[in-house]
Order: structure tokens, then C-alpha cells, then sequence
């Protein structure tokens, strides 16, 4: 069974592009189930160590997004779309939300928000991963999931260009 925004919406969209493309998933092997995506290659994207499942590893997010990136740099693929928080390395990036824009609606105050990030450095690696995606020069669309988010992305994030964003 499907559970949660992320692996329901990568497992869609991989069962979608693997009806007339070759299609290639990245990811930790130990958290994923192969069988519901048949025809698809899987590549496993080692980490340094996995967190208990209850928030953001720092190190489990940074090793993920350095590894994985490190992998894609050596293949070669007609395009590389990528769901934030994941890795900086990819042609479209699925941004369902903006770290600093989340904070805002729940009120958090940005010195809150910087001892969040002390408090729990998964919340400043998600941080971090975040802006070298959007900083990426190959990066040719963004898709987002609320018009909220373009919002907080064209706030945040002022090198973000309006041609970029998907249909």
C-alpha cells in the first residue's frame, strides 16, 4: 500500500513514465519496495546513515543528495527530474514546499526558524539541499505544488526565473 505524499507521488509518476519511457529511480534500497513499480531500474543511492523515520536525518539527507548526485553525474539521461528535498542534480525539480515559506505560515519567526535549524539539523540540511537545486544551472523547470509555493519561491529564492515554472 501507498503511504505518504512522497512515495505515493514517485510511485505514480514512475508507474505513469514507464508506459512509453525507460524509466531510472533513485533511492535507498533498505526503504524501498521494487515491486510496485515493475520495469523500472532501480539504483541504490547508499547513505551514510539512515534516520528512525520521525523527522529529517541531516546526514541521511546530505549523504543521499552528495551520493546521489555523485551517481548522476555519471550517467546519461534525456532528463533528470528531481522532488526536493532529494539532490541538486536534475533538469526538473518538484518543489512541495519552501523551507523558509513554510516557517512563515506557521508563524515562525526567522530567529525561531535559525534555532530550529541548531536544534535540528535536518531542517537545515532539507535547507541547504533546497537552495543548491535551485541554484543548479542545468535546472530548466520547476514544478510546484500550490501556487503558495511558486510564491515563496520567487520571495525566497530571487534568482528564480518566471520561464522556468512547468504548466
Amino acid at each position: 500500500e501507498l503511504t505518504g505524499s512522497l512515495p505515493r507521488f514517485s510511485v505514480e509518476l514512475a508507474r505513469f513514465l514507464s508506459r512509453s519511457h525507460e524509466v531510472h529511480v533513485y533511492a535507498i534500497a533498505r526503504r524501498t519496495d521494487r515491486s510496485l513499480v515493475p520495469g523500472v531500474t532501480f539504483h541504490d543511492v547508499p547513505v551514510s546513515a539512515l534516520g528512525d523515520g520521525g523527522g529529517f536525518s541531516a546526514r541521511e539527507l546530505l549523504s543521499f543528495a552528495r551520493n546521489a548526485a555523485t551517481l548522476l553525474d555519471d550517467a546519461s539521461y534525456d532528463v533528470v527530474h528531481v522532488r526536493a528535498p532529494s539532490t541538486w542534480r536534475g533538469d526538473v525539480l518538484h518543489v512541495p514546499g519552501v523551507v523558509r515559506g513554510e516557517a512563515a505560515i506557521q508563524h515562525i519567526t526567522p530567529a525561531r526558524l535559525i534555532a530550529t535549524t541548531v536544534r535540528h539539523p535536518g531542517n537545515a540540511a532539507r535547507w541547504l539541499i533546497e537552495r543548491r537545486a535551485l541554484d543548479n544551472r542545468a535546472l530548466r523547470r520547476i514544478h510546484v505544488d500550490a501556487p503558495s509555493v511558486r510564491d515563496d519561491l520567487f520571495e525566497r529564492h530571487r534568482r528564480i526565473e518566471d520561464s522556468q515554472f512547468g504548466q
